[in-house]
């Protein structure tokens, strides 16, 4: 809100109050989607800058929340594991609830948009590359991408050999025929 007030007084331009909220949005998925923190660990922080960008504006403030955010992310030997421990399945119990599928959904959305620069304006669905159903590795979040949902729908636990085709079809970026999980979870 402190920084919508700013931006209503014209204090923050519009460039960058979608910067810091894209910011914000990256950072959340990060801290609480991928690395797991409990965003209460944030509380004092966040009143300490609202607080400060309300009453005391200057982009030094915003530098130096951004600076402070940054800080509180997880190591990256933490991030990765939990970054390697994301996965969707419709066959493998550990990974088949709700909450697992949003979490994923939200991750593939956020590189998406990273890789391709532009918005997702297509219905998609989260495709398994390699089939759901032969291992529980294939669960995880480097065998997973956003497909269009006409085209995920052919694809239903067939080989890679049989959606390669599919996948060309593609509006998006697959065009590439080296699809191997375990590389792209370690990115």
């Amino acid at each position: 809100m402190s920084l919508k007030h700013q931006k209503m007084l014209e204090n923050l331009s519009d460039d960058l109050y979608k910067e810091i909220l894209k910011y914000l949005c990256t950072f959340i998925v990060l801290y609480k989607i991928i690395g797991e923190e409990n965003l209460n660990k944030l509380s004092d922080t966040i009143y300490k800058y609202a607080n400060l960008i309300e009453n005391e504006y200057s982009d030094s403030q915003i530098e130096e929340c951004i600076k402070v955010l940054n800080e509180q992310l997880p190591a990256l030997d933490s991030f990765t594991n939990s970054f390697k421990n994301l996965g969707w399945s419709n066959h493998w119990g550990i990974y088949k609830d709700s909450k697992n599928k949003e979490r994923c959904q939200l991750v593939l959305e956020m590189i998406e948009k990273y890789i391709s620069n532009r918005e997702i304006n297509v219905p998609v669905t989260i495709e398994h590359i390699l089939p759901d159903c032969e291992c529980i590795d294939n669960a995880q979040i480097g065998n997973l991408f956003y497909l269009e949902e006409s085209l995920n729908g052919q694809c239903a636990d067939k080989k890679l050999e049989e959606k390669i085709g599919r996948y060309e079809k593609s509006s998006k970026r697959y065009k590439s025929k080296d699809f191997e999980p375990k590389i792209r979870t370690v990115f």
